[in-house]
């Protein structure tokens, strides 16, 4: 049985054609991971529209699953589960979170495992990656270890 390490970040906008960027580049062949009845484009439409929607991705590189998660007050998160094992390569999960946040013109962000991320407010969303030991805070990736 897998276990993921999740890796998270904020979009500076919620935009359909950022959503369907990160969606293509990450995972052309995916395949919905449980409902999939949201429009993101009627998403980004209704910016106090609060969801989360989840894939898999295909992929046979350890990227299982990508996540779009819709705040309340108009953020986008993107997501993405690795499954790097009990003792995941540090450095790897590193290099995720630094190309998610490129891809994505993202600021904030964090590392957790197998956990969603707090996505009701950008501000608590903001605010919670400070306390996460690997995160991105104002562009710039910090490991508390």
């Amino acid at each position: 049985m897998p276990f993921y390490t999740d890796i998270y970040v904020l979009c500076p906008a919620r935009d359909a054609a950022l959503a369907h960027r990160f969606l293509d580049e990450l995972a052309p062949a995916r395949t919905p991971s449980g409902e999939d009845a949201f429009s993101i484009d009627n998403l980004c439409a209704h910016p106090t529209e609060s969801r989360s929607i989840y894939w898999q991705t295909g992929r046979d590189d350890g990227v299982d699953h990508v996540m779009l998660f819709f705040s309340e007050d108009g953020g986008m998160i993107v997501g993405i589960s690795v499954d790097a094992g009990w003792e995941p390569d540090r450095d790897e999960i590193r290099s995720w979170l630094t190309r998610l946040a490129h891809s994505v013109g993202g600021r904030h962000g964090h590392v957790c495992n197998e956990s969603p991320p707090i996505y009701d407010r950008v501000a608590d969303f903001v605010a919670d990656c400070k306390l996460w030991p690997l995160r991105l805070v104002d562009g710039v990736v910090e490991s508390a270890t």
